[in-house]
């Protein structure tokens, strides 16, 4: 305490007093008072039993310590009379503060009180309850307004303890160190110091260490201890039961589930104001990452849609946006999360949606500006630090990162979307240019750098990072398997880590999916290796142990991820697994940012995603088994979207499965016209069912298809008229067409006719505005359709209508 003293007030302020016991040992005071300034520290030391070197030997003193006396309750100070210089009114002020033993710079009680010159006062401090440990004295300060006072005014001075019983005070006890790590720990998450040379950082380990003390129980601060120390396991946790009837499999996939709703709506219902968080929409931005996979599951896809799309506009009323780009000059990561990846995450859950596609377009247009060919033939990123409007193009802003890659989301979605030319001939040449930067070594293996210098052509670190994102995207464009060469054998590289999509099924390796079966048999297994297992056997007891994992870990974490109201980059129940088994892989994730799921799900009421569990087997873009488990005892409707797939005609078998061979008992079989963004209705009976989908016959490339679309916000009415803006999003021009208002029964109450629509090949919004006349009513229920003469297959027809509202 004298340490703490002397490294926090300045010599002037350190006079420092002891409260002892009548029997305890003391000895005279060495060190002069210096009584310069109107302060004093007190100490009451928390142990007597420590001698001075070459001092007597300490016996037969009747208090030795507090530590087992119970919970301080109070201090009672018995002040003596004061005979230094009052105040205008008479009075001598104090005032009081008595430390937290554990962490002296906090105050556990700031009191001013005053009282008259030549008077004995008692003061009664009613501070919040501790069990004082072993080690850390009690200790407060007294200081005055008046000039004069000092430690020597305290001379006399009775100090009192009041102590309750230590089960009575521990309550207090543990909710104080509980708020207080939790403060802390807010301000410590993004950057993770673990070092105690950090004040912060020590702070947080003597609450949490002093709370095990007292409760080392203690749920929340177990779960805290084992953030820091992953090493050490969770609390113990009791798995809940299925209901009788009920697969384990089943019953614990959907209670994980249930964690992801819960963590998601939490934000949503308690944080989200005018769109933001709180967290600044840039680290909001990052949060949302986690909206798109439990829409796309069918977890409250509105609301989640909804939520996104508000922080969005929140991002444009900011006015954080220059052109598609950022306002702000920053690195290369943060040039992404200022809302880039939020557009894209509006993309995945609005397909088609002219706001969404434009979006997108507005911000891929500008890599013209931001990428470049140099000297040597190369296109690469031109800068690490750039806006809307500045681009560093000056060393060290001049090289070109993994994270770099992330700005180039947007366009790589349109490219999937609808295989915009322009845009997929500069991604590849930016794939390409990587490629060139592939040394080999004398073992015949190749090393390929991490960051680029766009200037001069050097290249330096290891890792691809996002840069592997790029590269898989290039892979999946043109089946060239040199983008795969800096990725290596997925059987021996952590390159694929971040892959979406079923590795080995896309590659055709059987042998990387027993490598993830024997992987599976571990007590430890990676997460991957048990759904994948799964997938590949049908072994349900792989998703038991993967499910229980993430119950137990939502169970104990949640609050944390919660109410504990951490950073919003930094809170996450992850739903990477679950997007694996129910959709058959990964539509989206942080900086994980191709899609790789084969379906989607919509359910006609919200509530029975957390009535359905579903495992999709052996997931290929053309075939695969949707196993799926009603835990209800009604059916279940619904509709299976299409995902990362091949567009054609399938062939679907749907049945019960009663013997539970994941395949159906008797099939009834339809042929479908299928692909992505297409949906397919479905009734799910209670218990097992299994729908088996194969590709028959491949449709034309979405690339070679027309498309048209329009929104709600594309409606605008003007007395008895109605303009609609038709917009081109496809990547060959649209044939004219017909915009129809058409009531809830489909008979046309209104239409106009539009021209041929180009493409939108630079990027560029092509729109035409079409003028309908309104009859006297339009009833409710009533649609704005869009039909292309001759009606040819689109890219997406769920963007062919929009409600009309007055």
């Amino acid at each position: 305490m004298a340490a703490f003293i002397a490294g926090r007030y300045p010599r002037e302020e350190r006079d420092t007093v002891v409260a002892l016991p009548g029997s305890a040992p003391s000895a005279p005071r060495r060190t002069p008072l210096v009584g310069d300034r109107p302060i004093a520290h007190v100490v009451v030391p928390i142990d007597f039993r420590r001698g001075r070197p070459g001092g007597p030997l300490i016996r037969n003193v009747p208090t030795l310590s507090y530590q087992q006396a119970g919970g301080l309750d109070g201090i009672v100070l018995d002040v003596p009379a004061l005979s230094v210089t009052p105040d205008a009114n008479g009075l001598i002020s104090l005032n009081l503060r008595v430390k937290d033993p554990t962490w002296p710079l906090r105050d556990m009680l700031d009191v001013n009180v005053s009282v008259r010159p030549g008077e004995a006062r008692t003061v009664f401090l009613d501070i919040r309850d501790r069990l004082l440990d072993d080690d850390n004295s009690l200790y407060m300060t007294v200081a005055s307004a008046a000039p004069d006072f000092g430690a020597q005014s305290l001379d006399g001075m009775g100090v009192r303890l009041i102590f309750k019983s230590r089960d009575t005070a521990r309550p207090e006890h543990v909710t104080d160190r509980l708020m207080q790590i939790q403060d802390s720990y807010g301000f410590l998450v993004e950057e993770r110091q673990i070092t105690r040379d950090l004040a912060l950082f020590d702070r947080f380990y003597r609450d949490l260490t002093d709370l095990l003390r007292v409760d080392p129980d203690n749920i929340e601060a177990r779960a805290y201890w084992s953030e820091w120390n992953t090493a050490q396991p969770l609390p113990d946790f009791i798995q809940p039961s299925p209901p009788p009837g009920v697969p384990l499999w089943a019953f614990r996939q959907v209670e994980a589930l249930r964690g992801v709703r819960h963590f998601v709506n939490w934000w949503i219902d308690n944080r989200q104001v005018a769109g933001e968080f709180g967290g600044g929409i840039s680290d909001d931005t990052d949060m949302t990452n986690q909206w798109v996979g439990p829409a796309l599951m069918g977890v409250d896809p509105d609301k989640l849609n909804a939520s996104l799309n508000a922080l969005i506009e929140a991002s444009y009323r900011n006015d954080m946006w220059d052109d598609g780009l950022n306002r702000i000059q920053t690195d290369e990561l943060h040039i992404y999360e200022e809302g880039i990846n939020a557009i894209s995450q509006a993309a995945r859950l609005n397909r088609g949606d002219p706001v969404a596609i434009e979006r997108l377009m507005a911000t891929a247009r500008r890599y013209a500006d931001i990428t470049a060919i140099n000297a040597a033939g190369h296109r690469h990123i031109i800068s690490n630090y750039f806006s809307g409007s500045v681009v560093a193009r000056e060393t060290p802003w001049d090289w070109s990162k993994g994270q770099s890659h992330l700005v180039l989301h947007p366009g790589m979605l349109l490219v999937d979307y609808n295989g915009s030319p322009r845009l997929r001939s500069l991604l590849l040449e930016l794939a390409d240019g990587y490629l060139a930067h592939g040394v080999p070594g004398a073992d015949g293996t190749v090393a390929w750098p991490a960051d680029i210098n766009w200037t001069t052509d050097a290249q330096r670190g290891s890792g691809l990072g996002p840069t592997a994102m790029l590269l898989w995207s290039a892979w999946r464009w043109t089946g060239a398997s040199r983008y795969l060469d800096p990725l290596g054998d997925p059987a021996g590289t952590n390159e694929y880590a971040n892959v979406n999509s079923d590795v080995g099924r896309d590659l055709g390796r059987p042998d990387l999916h027993q490598r993830y079966i024997r992987a599976a048999a571990a007590p430890d297994a990676p997460a991957d290796a048990l759904t994948f297992a799964a997938a590949e056997t049908g072994n349900r007891e792989y998703l038991e142990r993967l499910s229980a994992r993430e119950i137990h870990s939502n169970a104990v974490r949640m609050r944390m991820q919660t109410e504990d109201h951490w950073w919003t980059d930094r809170v996450e129940v992850p739903s990477i697994q679950l997007q694996r088994a129910r959709l058959g892989g990964v539509a989206h994730a942080r900086n994980r940012i191709v899609p790789g799921h084969r379906i989607t799900w919509r359910f006609q009421d919200s509530e029975d995603a957390l009535r359905t569990a579903i495992l999709v087997r052996e997931p290929a873009s053309d075939g695969f088994r949707v196993i799926v488990w009603n835990l209800s005892d009604a059916p279940v409707r619904a509709a299976i979207g299409g995902g990362e797939i091949e567009p054609g005609s399938w062939q679907v078998r749907h049945g019960a499965d009663a013997d539970g061979d994941d395949r159906p008992d008797v099939a009834e079989t339809y042929m479908v016209s299928f692909g992505p963004g297409d949906s397919l209705p479905v009734v799910l009976a209670p218990g097992p069912t299994v729908l088996e989908f194969a590709l028959v016959e491949r449709g034309p490339a979405l690339s070679t298809r027309p498309d048209v679309g329009i929104g709600p916000s594309d409606l605008r009415i003007d007395g008895s008229s109605l303009t609609v803006t038709v917009h081109s999003l496809g990547a060959v021009a649209s044939p004219p067409g017909r915009v129809m208002l058409q009531d809830a029964q489909g008979g046309v109450l209104a239409q106009a006719g539009f021209q041929s629509l180009p493409p939108p090949d630079d990027l560029l919004p092509k729109t035409q505005p079409v003028t309908l006349s309104l009859p006297p009513e339009v009833p409710p229920g009533s649609v704005v359709r869009l039909v292309l003469d001759g009606q040819p297959l689109e890219i997406s027809r769920q963007n062919n209508q929009a409600p009309f509202a007055r």
